[in-house]
């Protein structure tokens, strides 16, 4: 019988997770395969939430999950808690921020967000070569990585963060979910508060991923990797501009089940 390995990416406002099926740990993403089809298709999160309901997801499984990694940037009860679980009724131990396999070139490793990391891992072994990592979530990352090296970044506020903050910083101002492919002119208040969020988001971006670039010696034609719940529409809004864009929804799961080893 075979074995899987299940990754689990426990985020700020989603829990993501990937069932991987052979392959070496170490070995390419398209090479390693998932449990129903050649792309990797994720776990439904709610399998999590209840052990009965988790058991029976284990049980139907055609390869026992011997492996567990979990990459959380949340508060340490949380990821304890998730931990519990899935130790409860999975025959296996859960790898909490296995490290990555990268050399670490910042002043503060130990903050470096673990999730950034395996992103890095999965886009510079995908790439062969130096490239640039954009994560577009709760919070936006744009980070620098070579062969083996980790460089650094930036870290910003996402779009619903930076809806948020002018909502409740400002009186006036009223709550609005942000929106893709808004114009830059507002011809109200409305329309203009999200101009100023999505438009200035894809500004922020584009200018963080040519500086982040440049500054990490890394060349303007670096590949550029994409993931995270705002990825697509950054995708469209960022295609011909000069950059290289690989789209990768899976990015930090790929990174998490390689760096498992």
């Amino acid at each position: 019988m075979g074995a899987a390995r299940l990754v689990l990416d426990m985020g700020n406002t989603r829990l993501k997770a990937c069932l991987f099926e052979g392959g070496a740990p170490s070995a390419r993403y398209e090479d390693a395969g998932c449990v129903h089809h050649a792309e990797p298709l994720p776990v439904d999160p709610s399998v999590f939430d209840d052990r009965s309901v988790l058991a029976d997801w284990h049980a139907s499984l055609a390869t026992p999950v011997t492996a567990i990694g979990l990459a959380s940037v949340v508060e340490v009860e949380h990821t304890l808690a998730l931990v519990t679980r899935l130790e409860e009724v999975l025959p296996a131990s859960v790898v909490t921020n296995p490290d990555c396999g990268l050399v670490l070139e910042v002043t503060t490793p130990e903050t470096t967000g673990r999730d950034r990391l395996y992103a890095a891992r999965a886009a510079v072994e995908d790439a062969g070569e130096a490239c640039v990592v954009v994560d577009a979530g709760t919070a936006l990352t744009v980070d620098a990585v070579r062969p083996g090296v980790f460089l650094g970044g930036a870290i910003a506020p996402g779009p619903d963060l930076l809806a948020r903050a002018l909502s409740e910083g400002a009186a006036q101002l009223p709550a609005f979910t942000p929106k893709a492919g808004v114009h830059a002119l507002g011809r109200s208040t409305l329309e203009a508060l999200e101009a100023g969020v999505w438009v200035g988001f894809e500004g922020a971006v584009h200018e963080l991923i040519t500086r982040v670039a440049a500054e990490a010696g890394i060349g303007a034609d670096a590949p550029v990797y994409l993931t995270g719940g705002h990825a697509p529409a950054l995708f469209a809004a960022l295609a011909g501009r000069g950059l290289e864009l690989r789209p990768d929804p899976y990015l930090v799961l790929r990174g998490l089940a390689t760096s498992l080893g």
